[in-house]
């Protein structure tokens, strides 16, 4: 099964938090749910979220946050900081002059900021 999770940019540039949770929400309720990618148009994304064969060992959380601005070191620079505080980048889109991006890592581990 595949899920798209539709929410717009606007709403996340305003409560990154409250729409990080609407994903966070999903897996809860179905816990074999696991967020696969990110697409994006002018003014939403779209989170394709689908069910695992066998769940992983632990349960993801996953939360949209903004990377860097719109240049290539600070890009780079930002994937690999979250790479090694433990998170996975699941797919990034671009607000303004601003690159945001949804993350995933185990529940355990603190929240990107």
């Amino acid at each position: 099964m595949i899920k798209i999770i539709e929410i717009l940019i606007d709403d996340i540039l305003n409560d990154a938090a409250a729409c990080s949770d609407l994903i966070n929400g999903a897996v809860r309720r179905n816990p074999a749910l696991r967020a696969t990618g990110v697409c994006s148009d002018e003014t939403r994304i779209f989170v394709s979220m689908e069910d695992t064969v066998t769940p992983p060992p632990e349960m993801m959380q996953y939360r949209l946050a903004e990377l860097s601005e719109l240049d290539r070191d600070l890009i780079a620079s930002g994937l690999k900081s979250r790479y090694y505080a433990g998170f996975t980048t699941m797919g990034s889109f671009i607000a303004g002059n601003t690159v945001w991006a949804l993350f995933a890592g185990p529940v355990n581990q603190p929240a990107v900021k």
